[in-house]
């Protein structure tokens, strides 16, 4: 017997950013919703991680795949599960930009269909100091339950990867808006969902045409003290973004 093609009612998505920009805090949220299949970066680099990030529902990407294939017979495949309303994962900037993992680009790109939660970061400093203290102390999210932990250690940042990394996502970041233009697309920035977590969730669930559920924060920040007493050498880093566009208030 032939089983009916829900597929074509589910919605395809994808939460498009740069690390530290609150794409973890929306996935986990996300993913109590019922009708939610929301997937973490399976184009990661480490293939451990990426096979962490599908529950074992699937097989992983693995290196040497053609990435639009993957996503095609994998990701966003037929599926009858009625129950299922959209079906997503998250994808950073520089991720998969080597071939053939490359080819997801061109893929997503050339399906107008999906959807793309785009996240920012305003603070663009502050998503790389976050990024620096994660990779110091292997602590890369707080569970909201977790007790305080103590205060860290200020981190060293270097200047020229910082100044590095701002420019690359501000580059990556226009041409996602050029590359998607025939999409639809969702902006989100990290200090709207930090700030109105409840009414930002609503807007993510309504553009993925879900029926609006009350979804639970279970991430707190991190990184909650002024960035000079997080940055070792801030004024070093300070002098040497000065005449930037992403200079830091004086």
């Amino acid at each position: 017997m032939n089983h009916p093609d829900t597929s074509k009612a589910k919605v395809h998505f994808v939460l498009l950013g740069h690390p530290r920009s609150g794409s973890t805090l929306l996935l986990n949220a996300l993913r109590e919703h019922p009708g939610v299949q929301a997937f973490g970066e399976i184009f990661q680099d480490e293939p451990e991680e990426r096979r962490s990030q599908l529950g074992g529902l699937f097989a992983s990407y693995e290196n040497g795949m053609d990435g639009a294939a993957y996503l095609r017979t994998h990701v966003f495949h037929a599926r009858d599960d009625e129950d299922l309303l959209a079906i997503g994962f998250k994808l950073f900037y520089f991720q998969a930009r080597e071939k053939p993992a490359a080819t997801a680009w061109q893929y997503l790109i050339d399906e107008p269909r999906i959807r793309i939660v785009h996240l920012s970061r305003a603070q663009g400093v502050e998503a790389f100091v976050s990024l620096c203290e994660a990779e110091a102390t292997g602590k890369w999210h707080v569970e909201l339950d977790e007790p305080p932990a103590p205060t860290p250690t200020p981190v060293h940042v270097d200047p020229e990867a910082c100044l590095a990394f701002l420019d690359k996502v501000q580059v990556h970041n226009a041409w996602v808006r050029q590359a998607f233009c025939k999409h639809d697309v969702l902006d989100l920035s990290y200090e709207r969902l930090v700030r109105d977590f409840s009414r930002s969730l609503s807007d993510v669930q309504t553009f993925l045409e879900l029926p609006c559920q009350s979804l639970p924060l279970l991430l707190r920040k991190q990184g909650t003290r002024p960035l000079h007493h997080r940055i070792a050498n801030f004024e070093e880093l300070r002098r040497r973004l000065r005449h930037t566009l992403h200079a830091l208030d004086t």
